[in-house]
């Protein structure tokens, strides 16, 4: 009689973040109200909106990476505001 034990398999769960990234629709309109407030009747290339996207989107991948390294420094599990500044 041999104990051949039990093997419990465990899954990790799946670790994907579920973000919603800013839309060319969205970013587009933030473009167009940010810069009413300078001068009306503004037209942007796409390129242009695509490459504001795309700084925006870097900047806030590395507000959170910064923000997430400082939590764990502190010991903590989740981000506060106060930990972004």
């Amino acid at each position: 009689m041999g104990s051949k034990g039990a093997f419990i398999k465990f899954k990790a769960p799946d670790m994907k973040p579920n973000i919603t990234t800013l839309t060319t629709f969205t970013t587009v309109c933030l473009v167009r109200e940010i810069a009413q407030y300078f001068k009306t009747d503004l037209r942007f290339q796409s390129s242009a909106v695509a490459a504001l996207q795309e700084v925006a989107e870097a900047y806030l991948v590395g507000l959170f990476e910064d923000t997430n390294l400082n939590a764990i420094h502190l010991g903590r599990i989740t981000i506060m505001p106060r930990v972004t500044s």
